[in-house]
């Protein structure tokens, strides 16, 4: 989910709100929190960063996790190798900006 940026006219307060799309207008419905006036409009949005921490380490199930979704049937077996990769680590790198 973005987080959108508002800003009322009449006071230029300004607050962001982490908000799904469909919602994104609610804020303007709304009155300021500062002055009361019901005068705020939208301005930016931020596109949410991902992002992992790789000292991370997965639970000690999570191999059984993976191996029980790969046996379930309910993945195709042209991904399993994946979910290989997935359990042992070795997968690909997330790439940062």
């Amino acid at each position: 989910m973005p987080t959108y940026e508002y800003q009322c006219k009449a006071c230029k307060h300004r607050f962001d709100e982490f908000l799904a799309i469909k919602d994104r207008n609610t804020p303007e419905r709304k009155a300021c929190t500062e002055c009361g006036e019901k005068e705020i409009k939208q301005g930016f949005f931020t596109a949410p960063v991902g992002g992992f921490d790789t000292n991370l380490k997965p639970h000690s199930d999570f191999g059984e996790l993976m191996n029980g979704i790969k046996n379930s049937g309910a993945v195709p077996k042209r991904y399993h190798d994946r979910l290989d990769q997935s359990t042992d680590r070795t997968g690909g790198r997330y790439k940062t900006q």
